[in-house]
């Protein structure tokens, strides 16, 4: 990461909008083919990522990130006014913000706003780690750092269930000297 920090962190302020999802029009073209005409979902994502861009580019500045990223993404929403009575907090408020928008579609808006501001392509992120709480003021928390080799342990794979007529494994192997995870191991004792 020639020229660039371990990790750069920042925080944007604002309601965190989701992105992704995306809405068709069909429009006729000048030459009188048919075409489609292909917009966000959402009317307030552009001014969301507008923002995230902004701030990103008075905390970044240095060439474009082009090796593989981690990332952190902690969302912080407002709570509705209907969490409030007039003592404060109500009991049955909730803890957390399990309705929508959803946390991944709330990062997809993030990743697009740091393209080309930070990173070449979102597609270079190989670890990222997202939440979504809330919080005394809204925006999302961001963590940002390029990778290199050996930096990350890999993923442990979740067991895999035992098939009809396979049993299940109890000597810590599947099938054909697999790990649990259906991936190759090593052999034991070498």
């Amino acid at each position: 990461m020639s020229g660039t920090p371990d990790v750069v962190s920042f925080t944007v302020y604002g309601t965190p909008q989701p992105a992704g999802s995306k809405r068709a029009f069909p429009i006729r073209r000048s030459n009188g083919k048919m075409g489609a005409s292909v917009v966000d979902a959402n009317p307030k994502s552009a001014s969301w990522k507008t923002v995230v861009s902004q701030t990103a580019a008075v905390h970044f500045r240095g060439d474009l990130l082009g090796g593989a990223l981690e990332v952190v993404f902690n969302f912080v929403l407002a709570r509705p006014k209907g969490h409030y009575g007039k003592r404060g907090l109500l009991p049955s408020a909730p803890e957390f913000p399990t309705g929508k928008p959803d946390v991944l579609k709330l990062s997809r808006g993030v990743e697009d706003a740091l393209s080309g501001i930070v990173w070449r392509d979102d597609a270079l992120i190989v670890d990222e780690r997202l939440s979504k709480r809330y919080g005394e003021t809204a925006g999302v928390g961001i963590s940002i750092r390029e990778l290199s080799a050996g930096m990350l342990a890999p993923p442990s794979a979740p067991a895999r269930p035992a098939t009809a007529g396979q049993g299940a494994a109890t000597s810590g192997r599947g099938a054909g000297g697999e790990a649990p995870g259906g991936i190759a191991g090593e052999r034991e004792g070498v």
